[in-house]
């Protein structure tokens, strides 16, 4: 039977349901009530907000959880990577030039402590059996009104480009291997201008080829991180989403991403959404070959 890619497309492209949204807001206010109920987080300096996908509205529709960050609030360490960063460089500034001071010893107590607090609330809360603890994260399992949940542990990191201009993200501690950078808000903020120079066929491309990726690996392929997707898609030039059909512009989306995935000039350049992180470095959990190895597949499934 032949498969009708432009309804699929059509059907994929679509941006998560009134009744989704609801459910997240839902799931947000009952994990920030769970923590802010809880004796020991009483006293700190924290805020929840949604992070991901759901957050960037490119997720696929039921097809993933709401990733929740859980930022401590306070200092904002230096982002110490950023003096080898090629593009990004405050050079020669010193802690005193930039205003940074050492972190109070009761801040770094309640750093090294925040995610079991975080962890023992949530348990309190929805019950032990709802509640897993991982290595970056802490899951809590959905409910008749809510989605599965990855709260996530978090404190304050800042960037600087200069004595004047910095960039806000977060830094997350895993249980066991290095501290996680992420820059949440610039992912956002950035997706939301590229869907609107794209007349929103961006995010369209971005859902309907993260659903053709979940499709293919129900079949047997490898798995590749939506994230890689996402940012895949991100690097593609605005004026290749020039076709009203969301079936069309995933195929030249994939045809741009395999002419240029081939060639090894100019692809250390692409950035990740956020425009902060190289997408492909030694540091990343996926390689350009993981990358020409999913557009292939996709292609060759699209055009069959």
């Amino acid at each position: 039977m032949t498969t009708n890619w432009q309804s699929l497309f059509d059907s994929w492209a679509k941006p998560p349901s009134d009744t989704e949204i609801d459910e997240r807001d839902h799931t947000e206010k009952q994990v920030k009530n769970a923590l802010q109920a809880w004796p020991a987080l009483a006293r700190r300096n924290f805020r929840v907000f949604v992070k991901g996908s759901y957050w960037r509205a490119t997720n696929v529709r039921r097809g993933a959880d709401v990733d929740l960050a859980v930022e401590l609030l306070g200092v904002a360490p230096m982002d110490q990577a950023f003096v080898v960063t090629k593009e990004f460089k405050a050079k020669g500034l010193t802690d005193a030039e930039l205003n940074l001071t050492d972190a109070p010893p009761e801040y770094s107590r309640a750093r090294a402590t925040f995610k079991d607090d975080c962890l023992d609330a949530l348990v309190d809360a929805f019950g032990p059996t709802m509640v897993e603890r991982h290595n970056k994260c802490i899951t809590v399992s959905e409910k008749s009104t809510t989605l599965p949940a990855d709260v996530v542990p978090c404190t304050t990191h800042r960037r600087y480009d200069s004595r004047s201009v910095s960039s806000d993200g977060i830094q997350i501690t895993p249980d066991h291997g290095p501290s996680i950078i992420n820059w949440p808000q610039q992912d956002r903020d950035n997706g939301i201008a590229k869907n609107a120079r794209t007349s929103r066929r961006y995010k369209r491309v971005v859902r309907g080829l993260k659903a053709l990726e979940d499709l293919m690996a129900e079949s047997g392929s490898p798995e590749t991180p939506s994230w890689l997707v996402e940012c895949l898609v991100y690097n593609v030039p605005d004026e290749v989403f020039d076709s009203s059909s969301n079936h069309i512009n995933a195929l030249t989306t994939l045809l741009w991403l395999h002419e240029n995935l081939a060639s090894t000039s100019g692809r250390g350049d692409w950035l990740e959404v956020n425009e902060l992180k190289y997408l492909f470095t030694v540091s990343q959990p996926w390689s350009t070959q993981e990358a020409s190895d999913f557009v292939a597949r996709a292609m060759r499934l699209l055009t069959s």
